[in-house]
């Protein structure tokens, strides 16, 4: 006759569950996992998606915090100004290769951003080190976040090859 002893029989429940418990905990983990990896992989081709199609329609995009006037550009928007992609954009940077003519009216769209007032609609032109004259076309829209902090939302366009066929 088999003699069951009821504190053995209560760790013998213990383990049971701690490796049930374990195994389902090492199962949540597992497909969390892989659920971070899709997502990871869906927003590397999206961001790769997202480049591509800004090279070839030249068309940068960029944020502008106000007031403080911290900026953030894209790779593309980086390049049409000559800028190499990982320098993070300044305002000075900016006017550096605005035209000296165009200068008044791009500081005058920097002030207007920076009070936040306003959608920006700005055309002016870009002379690059080289000597290089670029046409591009300025859009923004102010959003702002849950503290009300406003944030310029933008669109940078090499328009240089419109312009020229124009001329």
């Amino acid at each position: 006759v088999p003699t069951y002893s009821g504190p053995a029989s209560a760790r013998l429940l213990v383990r049971l569950a701690a490796i049930g418990i374990t195994a389902f905990l090492a199962l949540t983990g597992q497909a969390a996992t892989e659920d971070l990896l899709a997502r990871k992989e869906a927003l590397r081709r999206s961001e790769a998606f997202l480049a591509g199609t800004q090279r070839i329609s030249k068309t940068g995009s960029f944020s502008f915090t106000a007031p403080e006037a911290s900026m953030y550009w894209s790779d593309e928007a980086a390049r049409i100004y000559g800028y190499p992609a990982c320098q993070k954009p300044t305002v000075e940077m900016l006017l550096e290769r605005t035209m000296p003519d165009d200068r008044a009216l791009v500081r005058s769209a920097i002030d207007q951003v920076i009070r936040c007032e306003g959608e920006l609609d700005v055309h002016h032109r870009l002379r690059m080190p080289d000597g290089q004259i670029k046409y591009v076309h300025v859009l923004a829209r102010p959003t702002y976040d849950q503290a009300g902090r406003c944030e310029y939302l933008g669109a940078l366009m090499d328009v240089t090859a419109a312009v020229l066929a124009e001329q």
